[in-house]
């Protein structure tokens, strides 16, 4: 993302944003396997899949030759 903006970030900034991100993903993981009565791991797993669906869907599915 720095990349794009031509941004600079320090390494704590970076940090500070990556853990950010993985305290919220892992709640969500956590939050899931609760609900759905499932492992960490499943629950991880579905968040996974999903999120590539929902990358897929966004994107587009070129295969069709379209």
């Amino acid at each position: 993302m720095q990349n794009h903006s031509g941004d600079r970030w320090t390494e704590e900034s970076v940090n500070q944003r990556l853990d950010a991100v993985l305290e919220r993903e892992a709640r969500r993981v956590l939050d899931r396997a609760e609900e759905e009565n499932i492992s960490y791991r499943k629950a991880a797993y579905r968040q996974g899949i999903e999120r590539i669906a929902g990358a897929i869907r966004e994107r587009g599915n070129n295969q069709d030759g379209e």
